[in-house]
């Protein structure tokens, strides 16, 4: 390392200078993207939340017609929110993170959200993909039928996604100050 600035006071004080400004300046940056993690991480633990008690109420009105399909779609309008927050966050993790520039479509998410071990079973998320686009596009009783009794595995395979992110992160975000 060059140390001559040292040789001259006023080259010292500049270069002192310098580096604090730099360190606040990468100070700065990390608390920025500290607080953008901590806000999407936080909605996605909030959508899971929501689902999870979504579940856990239309499950209690199964036997009640009245009631039960009003839950039943709401159910799966959380599940749908819960679904399209977590391909999000991983795109943004790959592209904040890991430079990943190409993902565009949550199978090309998913498929580099597999290699970077946000996911362990990719099977899982295209199924999960597939039920949420049939949702979108070819809605019926029938459909919703079937997508609601699938997702309480949904919800844990998003609960896996979220658990291992958690992991991931602990060193950074989840640290105690």
């Amino acid at each position: 390392m060059n140390y001559s600035f040292l040789q001259n006071p006023q080259t010292f004080d500049k270069k002192i200078n310098e580096d604090k400004i730099e360190k606040i300046i990468v100070k700065k940056y990390f608390m920025i993207e500290k607080v953008e993690f901590e806000n999407k991480f936080l909605h996605l633990e909030n959508a899971l939340k929501w689902l999870k008690e979504a579940i856990v109420t239309s499950k209690k009105t199964e036997n009640n017609e009245e009631y039960f399909s009003l839950l039943r779609d709401s159910t799966i309008q959380r599940f749908e929110y819960t679904y399209e927050l977590s391909w999000k966050f991983m795109k943004y993790l790959l592209e904040k993170y890991d430079n990943e520039i190409e993902t565009r479509t949550p199978a090309q998410v998913m498929k580099s959200a597999f290699k970077a071990w946000y996911i362990d079973d990719l099977d899982k998320w295209f199924k999960m993909t597939e039920y949420r686009n049939k949702t979108s596009h070819e809605y019926s009783e029938n459909i919703a039928i079937d997508l609601y009794s699938m997702i309480p595995w949904f919800s844990d395979i998003i609960q896996k996604f979220y658990e291992l992110i958690k992991i991931k992160y602990a060193g950074w975000y989840f640290e105690k100050n």
